[in-house]
């Protein structure tokens, strides 16, 4: 074992997307705002005459990276040291 390297678990995903739901789910507000960069950012691609969003696309949403960033953080990982 290496020190300092996370161990992950099988249940890190789950974790984290409920982690993600209960914090949607207690906060309205934030669900509006994410959904609200989503639909501005699939208008500007339809705009554009695509379909559609590329890799470009989703680094563009500034408030959706910064939730995902929160609740990765959140996540069940272990440290060996």
């Amino acid at each position: 074992m290496f020190p300092d390297q996370p161990i992950s678990s099988d249940e890190t995903s789950a974790h984290t997307l409920s982690f993600a739901f209960l914090e949607l789910a207690k906060n309205p507000e934030v669900q509006k705002k994410l959904r609200d960069e989503i639909r501005a950012t699939r208008a500007a691609v339809r705009a554009r005459g695509k379909i559609d969003l590329d890799h470009s696309d989703y680094e563009g949403m500034a408030y959706l990276n910064a939730f995902i960033k929160v609740c990765r953080s959140h996540s069940r990982t272990l440290y060996t040291n």
